[in-house]
C-alpha cells in the first residue's frame, strides 16, 4: 500500500478518466483518444507520464493498477463490438463532419474489411493516401511526441531466439547502437539490438533536440522512436531487455540477458551502451536518490512541481536540465563551480536569460541533506531536489 516510491511507477495506471481529463486542460483535440491512449500505455505507465511531460509539461495523476477480473474482459469486449458495429453502420461519413475518431474507426473498418464498408466522402468519393496506409501508420504519425512509434517494434524471445547464434548482436539502443543495427541490417547481418523500452540519454532529453543535421525541433523520445522503426524496416530485430553478463572466452559469444533469464549466442557484438550520469560523490547523494536527488529531470523533475530545484553542473547537459525544470518549478538555481559556464552559447544564454533561473557561480556542494520519508531534501541548506 501507499505511494509509489518517488521516481517509479510499480502497479500505477492513468486511468482513462484522468487522462481525458488531462486532455480537457491541456490539449482538447485528443481528449476522443483518451480511452485507447490509457489502453495502449496501461503497462508503460512511465513511459505515458514522459511523453505527455515532454510535450505538455505537466503529467496527470496516477492510480493503484486494480487485477482484472472476468467482468473487466466482458465489458472491454462489448466496448469493442459496438465501436465495430457503429463504424459498420457509418455508410458514408462527410470528412468535414467527422470527429477524428470517426475516421479512424471507418478506416481501421475498411481495412478489416479488405477495403469494403465506411467510405470517407468529401464532395467526390476518395480515400485517405490509398489502402495502402495501415491505421498503424495512422496512429503512428498522429502526434509529435511519437506517441505510437514506441509500440510493436520489439521482438518477442522465441522470435530473436528462433535465429541463434546472431550474426551480430548490439548492445544500446540509442542512435549509436541504432545506427550500427541500420548498417549491419541494410549489409544483410540481421542485426539484434538488445536495450531497455526506456532509458538512454536522447531518450530522456525533455528539451527539443536542436543540434543534430536534419533534425529541426524534435523530441528526443520522437527521434529514439524514429530510428527504431526504421532500423527494424531494415531488417534489425529488437529485444527489449537488458545484458547482465557476456562470455567472450569462446565463440559463439553467450549473452545474458535481465528481465527473459535468456541466454542469446552471438558470432560478433557491437557495444553501444553510452554514457553512465556522473555523480558528485558528496555525502548524502547515495542516500537521497530517488528521494529527492536526480540524475534526469524529465524523468523525475515533475515530481518536485512548484518547488525550488537545484542543478549542479556548467555544461549542455545542465543548462537543458535546468531548462526542463523551469517549465514546472517555482525556481530552479544552477550551481558551478567555475566562473562561466562551459555550456555551448546558445543554451548559455537561454539559461542565464531565464527568470526563473538563477546562478550561484564558483560554488560546490558539499552534501545532501534530508530524512528519510523525501520530503525535505537539502544541499548546504539550499533548495529542494533536482535535476544533477
Amino acid at each position: 500500500g501507499g505511494p509509489p516510491r518517488a521516481g517509479t511507477f510499480l502497479n500505477q495506471e492513468v486511468t482513462a478518466r484522468a487522462l481525458r481529463q488531462f486532455y480537457q486542460e491541456h490539449d482538447v483535440s485528443k481528449v476522443a483518444d483518451a480511452a485507447r491512449l490509457a489502453q495502449e500505455y496501461n503497462k508503460s505507465t512511465a513511459l505515458l507520464i514522459r511523453v505527455l511531460k515532454t510535450k505538455y509539461g505537466a503529467a496527470p495523476p496516477t492510480s493503484t493498477r486494480r487485477p482484472i477480473v472476468d467482468s473487466d474482459i466482458r465489458k472491454h469486449d462489448e466496448v469493442a463490438n459496438d465501436g465495430v458495429e457503429r463504424a459498420r453502420n457509418a455508410s458514408a461519413i462527410s470528412l468535414g463532419e467527422a470527429s477524428v475518431a470517426q475516421l479512424k474507426a471507418a478506416l481501421r473498418q475498411r481495412l478489416a474489411s479488405g477495403g469494403g464498408g465506411a467510405k470517407l466522402v468529401s464532395g467526390s468519393e476518395h480515400e485517405l493516401d490509398g489502402d495502402s496506409q495501415s491505421a498503424g501508420d495512422l496512429d503512428a504519425t498522429e502526434d509529435d511526441d511519437g506517441g505510437s512509434l514506441f509500440s510493436d517494434v520489439f521482438a518477442t524471445s522465441a522470435q530473436f531466439r528462433a535465429n541463434s547464434p546472431a550474426k551480430v548482436v548490439v548492445l544500446g539502443g540509442g542512435p549509436a547502437g541504432l545506427s550500427a543495427a541500420l548498417y549491419a541490417a541494410r549489409a544483410g547481418l540481421k542485426p539484434v539490438v538488445v536495450a531497455p523500452r526506456l532509458g538512454g540519454q536522447l531518450e530522456a532529453k525533455g528539451v527539443d533536440v536542436e543540434n543534430y543535421p536534419g533534425v529541426d525541433g524534435s523530441t528526443g523520445p520522437f527521434l529514439v522512436a524514429r530510428m527504431r522503426r526504421q532500423a527494424v524496416r531494415a531488417g534489425a530485430t529488437l529485444v527489449a531487455d537488458a545484458a547482465i553478463s557476456v562470455d567472450l572466452a569462446r565463440s559463439p559469444f553467450e549473452i545474458a540477458l535481465n528481465e527473459s533469464g535468456t541466454r542469446m549466442h552471438t558470432l560478433s557484438m557491437i557495444i553501444a551502451t553510452g554514457a553512465n550520469s556522473r555523480w558528485l560523490g558528496v555525502p548524502g547523494e547515495m542516500q537521497f536518490r530517488g528521494q529527492g536527488v536526480s540524475s534526469c529531470a524529465t524523468c523525475d523533475g515533475f515530481l518536485y512541481r512548484g518547488q525550488h530545484a537545484l542543478v549542479i553542473g556548467g555544461g549542455d547537459t545542465a543548462m537543458e536540465e535546468a531548462l526542463v525544470l523551469a517549465r514546472t518549478c517555482s525556481h530552479v538555481t544552477l550551481v558551478h563551480r567555475g566562473t562561466k559556464l562551459r555550456a555551448s552559447k546558445t543554451l548559455a544564454e537561454r539559461v542565464l536569460a531565464h527568470t526563473a533561473i538563477s546562478v550561484l557561480f564558483s560554488t560546490v556542494v558539499e552534501k545532501f541533506e534530508g530524512d528519510d520519508t523525501g520530503d525535505d531534501q537539502r544541499s548546504d541548506g539550499g533548495g529542494g531536489g533536482g535535476g544533477g
